[in-house]
């Protein structure tokens, strides 16, 4: 595939989803492959609870609990065979969205490069899509283009059970279960599933977090935890300071995200971190070649830096892998017509605003 392509999806609760951005792929769901710098709807898609964006492909789940997905699927991360070809390569794909067969009962979805993962209202995870790095967790290193369940642990002829949130990476996969712990299986070229090695797993493994994780996030090769103290955990690669110890040396444990505090809400962009501290303020570290800092500059930083001009901050978007740029909510209408956010990249945070 060539370099990663700027797009991003939201909705509001129970809502048609909405979406923007570069579509080469389809990945807007519009029925086109013509890019977007305002929203468009997703074709015939309502009653979306939960979305997420991957590099070239978006899954989301409906309140029915099934799963839809649209976009590139050339690792059969749409979750079956399509006819239709996109780009410039003709890859398979799918530019308005398909039922995603052989699963059920999903109330929350991620997506990683070529893969797609879908939480279950029993605790369980399935995945499908790309899988020579094992990021199915299905304890094989072969791709699937139907679901199959992530395995348990302690058993790979069982399956992980008691999770309450998802994860995609690039190539990696993560999970936290009801008591906290958290989980990480696929590539681990820089350490990104924090177990202390380089090894890779096709199944989950335990990362070495000394708090219970109350929420996690992804970059593209790097990993992030919320512990229940408030702290900002991150392990993984760090070429560019994701993950904001300051250094830029990787990590195969997790090490704390300097000074900060009071968070409630992280996200993950292609090679930075963003935080939501409790007194509605932002924070961003990494990468910021193209301004997704926020900070009115171009210059990275390997600790947090405060978001200018922004502030009473309610929620973090979902920033897909690759992404260069960053989204926040502010306040509750969660209209995107009334809170557009074109993918334009712009070196100063905006909202309401139809251009930088």
């Amino acid at each position: 595939m060539a370099a990663p392509r700027e797009s991003a999806a939201g909705a509001a609760p129970a809502a048609a989803l909405w979406a923007w951005g570069h579509n080469d792929s389809g990945q807007l769901g519009d029925g086109t492959t013509t890019d977007s710098s305002v929203p468009v709807q997703v074709i015939g898609l309502t009653g979306v609870t939960f979305a997420k964006s991957g590099l070239y492909h978006t899954v989301a789940a409906r309140e029915d609990g099934t799963v839809w997905g649209w976009g590139n699927n050339e690792y059969g991360q749409l979750g079956g065979a399509t006819t239709a070809t996109c780009g410039d390569e003709a890859e398979p794909c799918s530019p308005t969205p398909i039922l995603i067969d052989g699963v059920s009962s999903a109330i929350a979805v991620s997506a990683g490069y070529g893969h797609s993962l879908a939480l279950t209202s029993d605790g369980t995870v399935w995945a499908w899509g790309r899988n020579d790095s094992g990021q199915l967790g299905n304890n094989m290193t072969t791709p699937s283009s139907v679901p199959v369940q992530v395995v348990d642990p302690a058993d790979p002829t069982g399956k992980l059970t008691g999770v309450v949130a998802v994860a995609g990476g690039f190539f990696h996969s993560l999970a936290i279960r009801r008591d906290g712990s958290l989980w990480a299986w696929g590539r681990n070229t820089h350490g990104e599933l924090g177990t202390g090695t380089l090894d890779n797993s096709s199944i989950p493994v335990r990362t070495r977090l000394g708090s219970p994780a109350l929420a996690l996030a992804v970059c593209a090769q790097c990993s992030f935890a919320l512990a229940t103290d408030g702290t900002v955990w991150a392990w993984g690669h760090n070429a560019y300071g994701q993950l904001g110890n300051g250094t830029i040396h990787d990590s195969r444990l997790p090490v704390r995200v300097r000074t900060l505090a009071g968070v409630k809400a992280i996200s993950g962009g292609g090679y930075h971190g963003v935080a939501l501290k409790g007194d509605g303020t932002v924070w961003t570290w990494g990468r910021n070649d193209y301004g997704q800092l926020g900070t009115s500059t171009t210059t990275g930083s390997t600790l947090p830096v405060p978001v200018t001009g922004v502030s009473g901050v309610t929620g973090l978007a979902h920033v897909y892998v690759g992404a260069l740029y960053t989204v926040v909510l502010q306040g509750a209408s969660g209209d995107p017509q009334q809170a557009q956010h074109t993918v334009a990249r712009c070196q100063t945070p905006w909202l309401g605003s139809s251009g930088c």
